[in-house]
């Protein structure tokens, strides 16, 4: 991960060493780029910037951008003279927007440790974007200006810790109620490429009616939340991978109906005292209910009917401490492959789940190959005709006659 040295510059200056300056930063910006060019256009590195370093190049450039309407317009000579005053810094500018204007990923990160900056985001020079990741930047009360300019090519978004609800995020240019409007024309539109989505430590207590918009997304995650309902991924069509970890949800039911292409479903430290839902998502290979409220194996059970399932963790529920857990876990999947809570199954266990199958076959009265009831071999018994002895005194008697 490629970091702009002059980032640093802003740590040196809160914590008493060498001072930052705005050109300091330029400079250092300018530098960096130069020297990774290559690389940044071809998606090998990220560009890192934080809060306040974005804004005093938004400000810079929006200078040179007044300067070059003067030339357009009919002022050259004030373009001139406006360009000759500061030439060095002018060009040194041109030279840092020409590499800005063709960037593919960026990293936007506050300094601080403990709060979101709450510096307002401008991404409207970055939209050639299709990476982009925000940490700890307060995009509620300031929505980034220019991110729904990047809705046709952006394909890969994390934001974390940077906003109290999603459509400030895949809607920032109106309302929920915008997005659930009647008029066609209010409606924003749709993220056309965005794949892969992390949404993850912020302060979201809705899963809002912009999560509609993602039509395209693959992998979504929005653990470490405050949502108690999962609803409108209905149009998520596309979602394979779906991470709700450390949430508040205490039901999946018909979640089948909404996400029926799901391969990976993690659903970790949530209050889920059942599996109706789950139960139906037949393309599953791996969940993680860990951290739980499941209390009867009965919930495991049905989920003996995803035949694909891979992995499953359920350690931390309240049937994770009970006696025999592995084994009365592992006796409802049919393959010998399966992992439980990271751990794959061993010979020993294999042989324990046979040992237990067949004993609760026996209570049941269920005939198995290894073990035919004394009935049964009576029978077999009664029908073949036996052969006696004969005698040898029989014998000897005829023998004197």
């Amino acid at each position: 991960m490629a970091q702009v040295n002059s980032g640093s510059g802003v740590e040196a200056e809160e914590e008493g060493g060498e001072e930052w300056t705005p050109d300091r930063y330029l400079q250092e910006l300018e530098a960096f780029l130069e020297s990774n060019a290559a690389d940044l256009f071809g998606g090998k590195r990220t560009l890192r910037l934080h809060p306040r370093g974005l804004e005093l190049l938004n400000s810079r450039l929006g200078t040179l951008a007044r300067i070059s309407d003067l030339s357009s317009s009919e002022q050259p000579f004030e373009y001139i003279r406006a360009y000759v005053s500061d030439i060095n810094d002018h060009q040194r500018l041109e030279r840092i927007q020409n590499v800005l204007c063709r960037l593919s990923k960026m990293k936007l990160t506050s300094l601080s440790k403990s709060r979101r900056d709450p510096t307002p985001v401008d991404l409207t020079r970055f939209r050639f974007l299709t990476s982009l990741e925000v940490y700890k930047c307060d995009l509620s009360t300031h929505p980034a200006v220019g991110l729904a300019e990047l809705r046709p090519r952006l394909a890969n978004l994390v934001i974390s810790n940077s906003v109290e609800a999603l459509r400030h995020i895949f809607s920032p240019c109106g309302s929920e109620e915008a997005s659930e409007g009647s008029s066609d024309k209010a409606r924003p539109r749709e993220w056309q490429k965005l794949a892969t989505v992390r949404c993850i430590h912020n302060s979201c207590t809705r899963m809002d009616s912009s999560l509609t918009l993602l039509t395209c997304v693959k992998s979504l995650d929005l653990s470490g939340n405050s949502f108690k309902v999962m609803e409108n991924l209905h149009n998520c069509v596309n979602l394979m991978s779906l991470d709700l970890s450390y949430n508040r949800i205490s039901s999946t039911a018909r979640l089948n109906e909404r996400c029926g292409n799901l391969t990976q479903l993690k659903l970790k430290c949530n209050s889920l005292t059942s599996t109706d839902g789950i139960d139906k998502l037949y393309s599953l290979e791996v969940l993680d209910l860990s951290g739980n409220l499941i209390s009867k194996f009965a919930e495991v059970s049905r989920l003996s009917a995803l035949p694909f399932l891979e992995a499953l963790w359920l350690a931390d529920n309240p049937i994770s401490y009970a006696k025999g857990y592995r084994t009365t876990v592992l006796s409802f999947f049919p393959t010998d492959g399966m992992t439980l809570d990271s751990q794959k199954t061993t010979p020993r266990e294999l042989q324990a789940i046979a040992k237990q199958k067949k004993s609760e076959a026996a209570k049941r009265g269920v005939l198995t190959s290894e073990d035919p009831p004394k009935a049964m071999r009576r029978e077999v018994s009664a029908a073949i005709p036996s052969r006696r002895k004969p005698s040898r005194i029989v014998e000897v008697g005829g023998a004197a006659e």
